[in-house]
């Protein structure tokens, strides 16, 4: 149960800036008065956490004596820090578009 918890946390946690930050529309109508889309940087700042510990885990594994368990081990957590560090950036990139379409709006009904 505890090993499915954590396959279940795993893919939660990752890819949050890829899959769960909603970035705003493309073209914003002269006469909105909000945007729906996400501000806040708790999902990609949790794939930045994720990203370092995939990060740590990689470079603790690299120093195993254990060749087999080194190289495919190494790669597939090497793997997961380079896609999370990708999608905290996205992320972060998808808020604050998100921050500036509504200070655009906030401006533009003064």
């Amino acid at each position: 149960m505890r090993i499915l918890a954590i396959g279940v946390l795993v893919f939660v946690v990752a890819g949050c800036g890829f899959v769960f930050v909603e970035g705003p529309p493309p073209i914003i109508p002269e006469d909105a008065i909000s945007v729906r889309c996400t501000e806040s940087r708790l999902l990609p700042t949790l794939d930045v956490v994720w990203a370092g510990f995939n990060a740590a885990t990689a470079i603790l594994i690299a120093s195993d004596s254990d060749a087999d368990y080194r190289a495919f081990n190494f790669t597939y957590k090497a793997a997961w820090a380079i896609l999370s560090g990708f999608s905290a950036k996205s992320g972060y990139e998808t808020v604050n578009r998100c921050r500036e379409a509504k200070d655009m709006i906030e401006v533009r009904n003064r």
